[in-house]
């Protein structure tokens, strides 16, 4: 299945959903250690490291794709669009050279970054 690039709200409209939307301790930890890394991205085993995940990168991967559907539920994408966006809601997934290798992270939305600082989640 391919995924879509979705058209990013607002700052406005992420505070707006932020503010409604139940995270669980996994999926604020995903966004605390996003927003104070360096950058804003993480490889997938330092997110699900960030998140207290014991298995690698899929947990992560699970735990993002189900925030990222709480998020497009609350701007009222249909299930068809929520299933080909999920994370992408809430970052990119770009490939950065790491130790010499090719490997692809959670590179957070600059507006999603703006969004949580305005919030004041994580200061």
């Amino acid at each position: 299945m391919t995924t879509t690039q979705p058209t990013l709200p607002t700052k406005e409209h992420y505070i707006e959903i932020l503010e409604q939307v139940t995270l669980d301790d996994n999926e604020k930890l995903m966004l605390r250690a996003l927003y104070h890394a360096k950058g804003h991205w993480l490889t997938g085993t330092e997110l699900s490291q960030a998140a207290g995940y014991k298995i690698a990168s899929t947990s992560a991967n699970r735990a993002f794709g189900r925030l990222g559907r709480k998020i497009c539920e609350k701007l009222g994408y249909t299930e068809k669009q929520t299933t080909a966006v999920k994370g992408k809601i809430i970052a990119d997934y770009p490939t950065r050279k790491i130790d010499g290798k090719d490997r692809r992270v959670y590179a957070m939305h600059p507006v999603v970054v703006e969004a949580l600082r305005e919030l004041r989640w994580f200061e």
